[in-house]
């Protein structure tokens, strides 16, 4: 395993046909440039044309050694099961080329096949440098550090060769989940990079850790001797679930903690509620549906929110001003700009200290919800492309605040993603 010689297995030294004993092409490839890179020494024997032993001369049947495409290796094969093959390696101009054909009928077949393989990689082809050792390829929010963000990079160049469609239709794709959480040393892998080139097998690169990151002092740190929790997310995402989950594992770990909702959390909020959710969805224009949404918070903040706060609890709610951000000022068109200006008028400064944002498609997520018969279907009512609205607004959202906000995948089971929420919990309460 240490060469990657992943579809291969030996059974006799000879390479003898055996049932069980086979290798792939691109494990051929592997081993080719394993002899050449860690054995040079031995490497140049295959560019030998010929080898006497006791007055006996064998002469090397790899016949493209004599053509002019600069191959110094490997060698050829046959066997009545794969039929004629050959692996060589040619280098010209710096650049070095391994190529592999089998399964052909004769030696001119091969011979033909190889050399226009060999010929169409060094006319086809360019070499491009992707990525550099030490590159920074992105940033990653990071928590409970003494700097917010953490510089991703990779461990060594990456140099490629690649034809027009590669060219043309490479693209890179990130893997890592934010936010990470301090102590971070340098070199640790915190993510990975996929490569997808049109034609070929991805490639995937560990991303580093650019950088020490030392924890914070915890009083100097996030505000840890209670929480406001919200949860935020399109219909039918599991919220209501989650909150219900979470409320339980901190019960259980005896802090006191209260679970409440928008729009409601107090009688007065309730009625507007029930005037939100049920009915029509054009009950009411989207500016009266803002401003209610608006009333029906400051109630609630006054009266619910900020005095468990102030009294040392935790606060779990299902909703706040992210769900008007991203139903009234997204997808009934008011502009988030408005939505701000009203935060700022009714509610002020206040934020919570982490937001889980449940992300799920929208036709998944109104299915769930309509199959509960509950009479609160007015926002479910709206048309597919309203919900598409929301959810690439709750994306955006935690976008452009990941100091705060985490997306968590609403498709997982609901055990899933409680396990995914009460690790970032935990990270939030460990010095508490």
């Amino acid at each position: 395993l240490e060469m990657g010689l992943n579809d291969s297995n030996f059974k006799n030294s000879s390479g003898l046909h055996d049932i069980d004993h086979y290798t792939s092409a691109e494990d051929l490839v592997r081993l080719a440039k394993f002899i050449i890179t860690d054995f040079p020494e031995y490497y140049s024997f295959f560019a030998d044309r010929s080898f006497t032993w006791n007055n006996i001369t064998q002469y090397n049947r790899n016949n493209i050694l004599k053509s002019d495409l600069g191959v110094d290796g490997l060698k050829t094969g046959y066997t009545s099961e794969s039929g004629f093959g050959i692996i060589i390696s040619s280098k010209k101009n710096d650049r070095r080329l391994i190529g592999l054909v089998t399964g052909l009928d004769n030696v001119d077949e091969r011979t033909t096949e190889i050399t226009r393989l060999i010929n169409y990689g060094y006319r086809g082809f360019k070499g491009y440098s992707i990525f550099k050792d030490n590159q920074i390829i992105d940033y990653a929010t990071v928590w409970k550090g003494k700097i917010d963000n953490l510089p991703l990079i990779v461990a060594n160049d990456l140099d490629l060769l690649l034809d027009i469609p590669g060219r043309r239709g490479i693209r890179v794709e990130y893997k890592y989940s934010e936010p990470l959480y301090a102590p971070i040393t340098k070199g640790d892998i915190v993510g990975s990079m996929e490569i997808v080139i049109p034609g070929r097998k991805n490639i995937e690169i560990n991303l580093l850790a650019g950088e020490n990151i030392n924890k914070v002092n915890f009083f100097s740190g996030i505000k840890m001797n209670n929480l406001f929790i919200t949860f935020e997310g399109g219909d039918g995402s599991g919220k209501s679930t989650q909150v219900n989950l979470l409320k339980d594992y901190l019960d259980n770990l005896n802090f006191e903690t209260i679970k409440t909702r928008e729009p409601g959390g107090t009688p007065s909020a309730e009625i507007l509620r029930d005037l939100l959710t049920t009915g029509e969805v054009e009950k009411w224009t989207p500016m009266s549906e803002a401003l209610l949404m608006w009333a029906s918070r400051y109630e609630h903040l006054i009266q619910v929110i900020e005095p468990a706060l102030n009294s040392g609890k935790n606060v779990i709610c299902d909703r706040f001003y992210d769900s008007t951000y991203a139903y009234q000022g997204v997808a009934h068109n008011l502009g988030i700009d408005k939505m701000e200006k009203l935060k700022k008028i009714i509610i002020g400064d206040i934020e919570p200290d982490v937001t889980f944002v449940l992300d799920i498609d929208p036709k998944v997520g109104l299915k769930r919800s309509l199959d509960r018969s509950n009479q609160e279907n007015r926002f479910e009512s709206y048309n597919i492309d309203f919900h598409n609205k929301i959810r690439s607004a709750f994306l955006e959202i935690a976008k452009k605040n990941k100091n705060r906000c985490v997306v968590v995948d609403a498709s997982l089971n609901e055990q899933e993603i409680n396990n995914l929420i009460i690790t970032v919990i935990d990270n939030l309460i460990t010095d508490k």
